[in-house]
């Protein structure tokens, strides 16, 4: 009996997919907007370890944003700013 071709893809999709990165949030709050630092799991970051991009605007004391850690949680990205609706 053959093996079914389904089966076979969905192996390959699922060996692929576990060789990914996987992608974290975190949540962090604005301590400082001049010079920018924000806390974020227990740390604070300064701008040096932080990038974001012009299209979110300025940042306020107290703001929640949603960030991404990369290398090896040493730099963060903002991906947004986070409001409650």
């Amino acid at each position: 009996m053959e093996d079914n071709p389904y089966s076979k893809l969905l192996a390959l999709v699922s060996e692929q997919a576990g060789k990914q990165i996987p992608i974290t949030f975190r949540f962090g709050t604005v301590l400082s907007a001049a010079p920018l630092k924000i806390e974020v799991s227990n740390t604070v970051q300064s701008s040096s370890d932080l990038l974001k991009s012009n299209a979110i605007g300025e940042l306020h004391s107290g703001d929640t944003i949603l960030l991404i850690p990369f290398e090896e949680n040493q730099r963060f990205l903002i991906l947004c700013k986070v409001v409650e609706v």
